[in-house]
Parts: C-alpha cells; structure tokens; sequence
C-alpha cells in the first residue's frame, strides 16, 4: 500500500542507522548564551544521544567563555574534527566559513557532512547588490562549495528549501523545522494581563513573532494565519 512519509519522517530514518555512533556537531552559539539556535542544536543532541550516539558540540570562544569544545580559531576547529575520530559532522549554519572549515576536515577525515542551512542575513543583504565586494566573492564561493559538497542539507523553513534547491540543484534536501520546547511556559497572570491590554479575548487564538525584519516572509505568514490575531515584537539593531 501507498503512504505518504514526511520529510521530516525521512530525514531521521536516514540517520536511525546512526546508533552508538560519535557526532560532532559546529554551532555558532551554545550554552551558557541563550537564543533559538541553542534550542535547535539541544533538540539534536538530545535525539542523537538517546539512540545512544555520542555528541560533541563545537563552538567558538567567546567574551570570555571557554570550555572543552571551545575553538579559538576556524584552524582549531579544523585540527578538532580532522583528528576527533568523528563519524558525522552536522554544520549549523551562519557563519558559512566555519562550516565551510568543518565540511572540508570532515571530508578529509571520512565523515558525513552535513549542512543546516539557514539565517544567511549576510549572502541575502548582499546577493542583490550590482558591485560585488571581493570579500562576498570569497564568500560566496565557499558557500556554493559548502552547499554543493555537504553529503545532507537540512533547512528550517519551507522557503529556505525551495530557494536553495533551485539554486544549487541539490538532491539530497530535507525540511527539518522546529518543534514547540519545554523551555516555553506561560503565567495565566501574565496571559490575562496581555490580552486585556492588546483587547484579545480569552477565546481568540494568538500568534506572536519576536525577531528582526530580514528575508522573513511575514506577509506569507498573515497570510496562513487562517485569521489568527499576531502580536509583533520586532527587535532593531544597527
């Protein structure tokens, strides 16, 4: 009989064969700092671990944090995964550059590769561009390379997908989005407060956005809302 598998479904039984295994997986930011990558690279370690696989995290050293898997330079990560004895090596991405640096120690180790590709602010912002800046060449270059070699790339959004997919023309491709955490709790104190001062009822459904405003596809996302009520925290930096 016939049935319909997600992507999602066939990415993690692609990796089921990867039990009692050693994982290494290169994030831009991790514990003790806070944000939604952290959350995401949690969620992988956490299922790998339970399949009984052992998962190292990589991540750069910073304002003063250090630590085992801290790298003070992309030629420390490279050392790091070159001679780590890894069998797969999960790239989160941006920066582009360090997975870039890890993709090719992997290689050349005999791991498998794989990208997470998202939140490339710096590619999209200058893409568009006429003059091309020799340092976005570079870039650009290694990111064609990275995208073009990685043995798996994994995408958080359904655009990021599509747009990748017809860029690259890559086969193996899989939407991995994001699930609800346990780190997320409401105050019903908090709650009645909030929907008061916005004049929500307590029956209407609400989404709420917190973020910046980049290459998000916010007028996609009212448009799926099905008639839900947004509230939008938007955070702006310079």
């Amino acid at each position: 009989f016939k049935t319909k598998i997600s992507s999602t479904q066939i990415f993690i039984n692609k990796f089921l064969i990867y039990f009692f295994m050693k994982i290494a997986i290169v994030t831009p930011f991790y514990d003790p700092e806070k944000g939604a990558c952290i959350v995401r690279v949690n969620a992988f370690k956490n299922y790998f671990k339970n399949r009984s696989s052992k998962v190292e995290i990589l991540v750069p050293a910073r304002n003063k944090i250090n630590g085992k898997n801290r790298y003070s330079s992309t030629r420390a990560l490279f050392l790091k995964i070159l001679f780590g004895k890894f069998d797969v090596v999960i790239g989160t991405s941006p920066p582009l550059p360090h997975n870039f640096v890890a993709m090719l120690a992997a290689k050349l180790s005999g791991a498998k590769f794989i990208l997470d590709a998202k939140d490339d602010g710096y590619y999209f912002e200058n893409i568009k561009k006429k003059k091309k800046r020799f340092k976005f060449r570079v870039y650009s270059l290694l990111r064609d390379i990275t995208y073009k070699f990685s043995d798996l790339t994994i995408y958080l959004t359904k655009e990021d997908l599509a747009l990748e997919k017809k860029r690259y023309s890559l086969k193996n491709q899989f939407l991995v989005p994001n699930g609800s955490v346990k780190e997320v709790v409401f105050d019903s104190v908090s709650r009645k407060k909030i929907r008061a001062a916005a004049r929500f009822t307590s029956k209407d459904n609400v989404g709420c956005y917190l973020g910046s405003i980049g290459d998000e596809d916010l007028g996609g996302l009212l448009k799926n809302s099905n008639g839900k009520k947004f509230i939008f925290i938007v955070s702006v930096s310079k």
